[in-house]
Order: structure tokens, then sequence, then C-alpha cells
């Protein structure tokens, strides 16, 4: 699948949950008859001190990739 990183400038944990709500919103639901299996698993990681980009994306991928774990425990 593909994936896709946003960055937002001076935004904590709370307004990133709020654009992960947001574009969740967004989505087509699941089984939708013409997007099929559409589905989005979101990963948040916000930056600590003695964070680089590199470690960052390392956190906000392993964060994702608990959300599909989740969503699929769930399905």
């Amino acid at each position: 699948g593909d994936e896709f990183a946003l960055v937002l400038i001076e935004a904590g944990e709370a307004e990133a949950a709020d654009v992960v709500d947001r574009v969740r919103g967004a989505l087509p639901l699941p089984g939708d008859p013409l997007l099929g299996r559409l589905g989005a698993s979101f990963g948040v990681a916000v930056f600590q001190p003695g964070d680089d980009p590199d470690s960052l994306l390392r956190r906000a991928d392993a964060a994702m990739y608990e959300d599909k774990r989740a969503r699929r425990a769930l399905a």
C-alpha cells in the first residue's frame, strides 16, 4: 500500500489527533461500492528533544502499524 506523511508545524498531540479524525472522517466507509475495500491507518509522532527527522518518522511509522493491528483485530 501507499504511505503518506503530514507534517504539522507547531502542533501537539491534540491537534494531530484532530487532523487524524478529520482525515479519517473524509474517507469513504469500508465497503463503498465505488472504492471497494479502501482502508487507512494512522500514526502520530510529536517531536521530542533529541529527535531528528528519521527518528520522528520511525515513531510515526510504528504508531501507524499499531493502529493497523488494532483495526484488524476489530474486524
